[in-house]
């Protein structure tokens, strides 16, 4: 995690727990954004560069369940806590199959909050370092020619450089440049590194690697 203030966003319908919220988490350093209801913070999202989302689950209008798929819809990955007036087991249990961080129930401890937020934000910063990670490897993939591209997707499939050279009808030496070159063009450590940036960085595929889609489908 970088050095920067973490942002936390607090969705709480109750004016006075909205404020004791804020002024308790900005006396821990945090930096805080507002709102009385989720609509208003759906509208602003895009715009917000936020850590954590704490929010209150039961809420007029939009529920904090609600807001949670809302978010997944619009494709933005931000840890987010619960606060519960009332324990509900299978409310718990979807926000958690849902990626919640953690559902806690009112009135909230301040030390359990906290640690809370701690394990959000971890989560935060691996979130972030593997979409840039994402991010940089798809750049990377346009740097390879067609052909490392096909050699890459039998990578990913685990075949060796003997079967890649007879599915491509190139000499096994020949795979060993192609393969050396995309290890040096995508930055990757080694070959488990390669594969795990290729399928955590969602590229498009061309026909000539169809293989390497399957593997992906599987």
């Amino acid at each position: 995690m970088d050095t920067k203030t973490p942002v936390v966003a607090i969705i709480e319908d109750d004016p006075p727990v909205l404020q004791m919220l804020d002024i308790l988490l900005k006396s821990e350093g945090y930096d805080t954004v507002i709102y009385e209801n989720p609509k208003p913070f759906l509208s602003d999202i895009k715009n917000l560069n936020i850590n954590c989302i704490l929010s209150d689950v039961c809420m007029p209008g939009l529920t904090g369940l609600e807001m949670q798929q809302k978010l997944k819809e619009f494709n933005i990955v931000v840890p987010v806590i619960f606060l519960t007036g009332k324990a509900d087991v299978k409310m718990a249990v979807q926000a958690m199959r849902d990626g919640a961080v953690e559902f806690l129930e009112k009135p909230v401890v301040a030390e359990t909050l906290f640690e809370c937020l701690k394990d959000a934000l971890t989560i935060d910063a691996e979130l972030t370092e593997r979409t840039i990670a994402a991010k940089e490897f798809s750049e990377n993939y346009q740097l390879l020619t067609k052909r490392e591209k096909e050699v890459l997707a039998l990578i990913v499939e685990g075949s060796t450089n003997k079967s890649i050279g007879a599915q491509l009808n190139i000499a096994e030496s020949t795979v060993e440049i192609h393969r050396s070159r995309v290890m040096k063009k995508s930055n990757a450590k080694n070959c488990a590194h390669l594969i795990r940036m290729v399928l955590t960085s969602g590229i498009g595929l061309t026909p000539e690697t169809h293989s390497y889609q399957a593997r992906l489908s599987t």
